[in-house]
């Protein structure tokens, strides 16, 4: 039966949202790493030339 090659559909979904939640996981990290290192950036664009402006 093809199912046992490949799994049963419950177990390929648990693998699924399992390398899901761990990819989210990965990525949090990423931005919370960047956040730290970079700080806030505002999205308006009067921020943004506020912010080139005064960087220079």
């Amino acid at each position: 039966m093809a199912d046992d090659k490949i799994g049963k559909p419950a177990e390929r979904k648990e693998a699924a949202s399992k390398l899901c939640r761990d990819r989210a996981a990965e990525l949090s990290a990423l931005r919370e790493m960047m956040r730290r290192k970079y700080g806030d950036l505002s999205d308006s664009t009067a921020g943004i030339r506020a912010d080139r402006e005064a960087r220079g």
